[in-house]
């Protein structure tokens, strides 16, 4: 028997000539680097979420069931409770 150990290339392309279905594992290639390849959009992500949100915050306003002035006074007593109970 021989020692050597079989070269991956020739073992593969022997069993092609064959006429067989080979499978055999493909070496292993990082695409780490592909994650760090996208380019910056110039801030058109952050123009979008700013946009979003204050549509969210507007429309939170415009359904709120109390008046600005009742809720800060809620927060503040809820506040004190916390902080003295």
């Amino acid at each position: 028997m021989n020692d050597s150990k079989l070269n991956y290339n020739d073992v593969r392309d022997e069993l092609a000539n064959t006429g067989h279905t080979v499978y055999l594992p493909e070496a292993y290639v990082s695409r780490q680097e592909a994650l760090y390849e996208k380019e910056s959009s110039g801030g058109k992500e952050f123009v979008i979420g700013a946009i979003v949100g204050g549509l969210v915050g507007a429309a939170a306003l415009f359904l709120a069931p109390k008046t600005g002035k009742d809720l800060r006074n809620d927060v503040i007593i809820q506040a004190l409770c916390q902080m003295l109970g």
